[in-house]
């Protein structure tokens, strides 16, 4: 579904992704980065409703890191910066995260 936010003068492009073993984060805002920029548009970021695997963050970070990344925390940023996650508001990993949001709430 397209909708416009006014508020930030962008267009917004939502959808739910069900499973993501499936179709992953990137694969999907990939998909519509090229759809758009076929459109002469330019696809500005992405956001998460809710919170997300850390095997999802996972998948999408070694899909836009460097070839041989495997530390965890880099692979998440490379995710965030990827998806381009914090272009509207900042992405907190340590909240966003599913297994990084229990581990946090088992140390309060």
């Amino acid at each position: 579904m397209g909708l416009p936010l006014e508020a930030q003068g962008i267009s917004q492009v939502s959808m739910n992704l069900r499973d993501v073993t499936v179709t992953p984060m990137h694969f999907a805002f990939e998909a519509v980065r090229e759809i758009v920029n076929d459109h002469g548009g330019k696809t500005c970021g992405s956001e998460l409703v809710g919170l997300v695997p850390l095997s999802a963050m996972l998948e999408s970070g070694r899909w836009y890191a460097e070839d041989g990344c495997d530390d965890e925390s880099e692979l998440v940023q490379a995710a965030i910066d990827g998806l381009g996650l914090d272009q509207l508001a900042p992405f907190d990993s340590n909240v966003r995260i599913i297994e990084w949001a229990l581990k946090r709430g088992d140390q309060e």
